[in-house]
């Protein structure tokens, strides 16, 4: 049974957990990933779906996926250290999804930065 286009997007989120669990995925919904600036938990980000401890399906339900979507994904895989991201839309009558892939860079070394000093 198709879902159609007329829901929110967690009732999107609770078809494919159904889903992806039935094939014996494993998958966590909404988990949590800190911010850490010097120490201190700045904030967190909250991933919609996290499927094998590898990939972060983050989705949608809007008009068209935008530029601060994917932003949106990016800071999430940097943040979880991941490698791989989905981004879902399941507002448009075929599927719209782009999938996005972290920078190596990330993951394994952290550029030095020069902080201004706070006076």
């Amino acid at each position: 049974m198709s879902l159609g286009l007329v829901f929110l997007e967690k009732v999107y989120k609770n078809a494919l957990l159904i889903a992806m669990r039935q094939k014996e995925l494993s998958v966590e919904v909404e988990r949590a990933y800190e911010v850490i600036f010097r120490g201190k938990i700045i904030g967190r980000y909250y991933a919609d779906l996290v499927v094998n401890q590898t990939v972060i399906v983050e989705l949608k339900c809007c008009e068209n996926l935008i530029s601060e979507h994917q932003a949106q994904l990016f800071n999430y895989l940097k943040v979880a250290g991941l490698p791989i991201g989905l981004l879902v839309n399941f507002r448009n009558r075929k599927l719209d999804w782009k999938r996005l892939q972290s920078n190596k860079e990330w993951l394994d070394e952290e550029e030095p930065v020069e902080e201004p000093s706070i006076v």
